[in-house]
């Protein structure tokens, strides 16, 4: 597989399986005193609940998220912060006759191949659905996502896009654009976005003038080499007026003109 983990300065990683004890993520690098309630992540995690029930798996998950770590009294401390969704409708004895068949449109082959045999084969495991990110009901996430992508390694996808034409920009054309600028490796197919990492490099940016833009290249100026500069930077007004000012509170070298 692909890492686990995405970022550096701010690392995402995943974990978990299919039909193990749970799937959930650990988020390194958020600053204290940020607002985060319980309620916040499970309204966005329940926009992931298939409504097309005939056509979908007859698997019924609740997934009611914890929060195990780095929220304390509806803020973020500081520490890292991990979520977690237990898996709860599992049938695994379904997958006992399949253990050595490799499925049409799954990952079970690459598995086998990656793993040496050793990769958990009940519901796909590591390689499941349950394990992947679609952007169609959290546009927003898109934009720091394709960010991360481009410091990890190997190739990071994101899935269900689309609605990012129809956003303050076209951000399925300027968020690449700005990042290609920086030596990123975007590349749209449909409504996919695949992000090679690498690493990026600073230079002159501009949000026109879309706050998710200006955060974004923000962002990625933190981790890149050498300096760069945002043009329609106070675009972040719309959604974040402290955002310059919090990234200075975090240590990062920021001028604002």
């Amino acid at each position: 597989m692909w890492s686990n983990s995405l970022g550096k300065a701010f690392t995402v990683t995943c974990f978990g399986e299919s039909h193990g004890p749970g799937v959930g993520a650990t988020i390194d690098g958020c600053p204290a005193g940020l607002p985060l309630t319980i309620n916040d992540v499970q309204q966005a995690l329940d926009l992931r609940i298939p409504r097309e029930i005939e056509i979908v798996s007859a698997r019924r998950e609740p997934d009611v998220v914890e929060i195990f770590s780095g929220v304390f009294q509806n803020r973020t401390t500081g520490a890292p912060i991990t979520l977690n969704i237990r898996n709860k409708d599992t049938k695994s004895a379904d997958y006992d006759q399949l253990k050595d068949v490799v499925r049409p449109g799954h990952a079970d082959y690459p598995a086998k191949v990656k793993y040496g045999g050793f990769s958990d084969y009940r519901g796909g495991g590591r390689l499941s659905g349950r394990m992947t990110f679609d952007a169609v009901n959290n546009p927003d996430l898109v934009p720091p996502l394709e960010v991360l992508g481009c410091f990890a390694k190997g190739t990071s996808e994101i899935r269900g896009v689309k609605r990012l034409r129809y956003k303050e920009t076209n951000r399925l054309q300027t968020i690449p654009a700005e990042l290609g600028k920086m030596g990123a490796k975007v590349s749209l197919s449909d409504d996919v976005v695949k992000i090679t990492g690498g690493g990026l490099v600073g230079c002159e940016l501009d949000s026109k003038h879309d706050h998710r833009v200006a955060m974004s290249c923000a962002i990625a100026s933190i981790g890149a080499s050498g300096d760069s500069s945002i043009r329609n930077a106070e675009a972040v007004s719309k959604s974040y007026p402290e955002f310059f000012q919090d990234l200075i509170r975090l240590g990062v070298e920021i001028n604002v003109e």
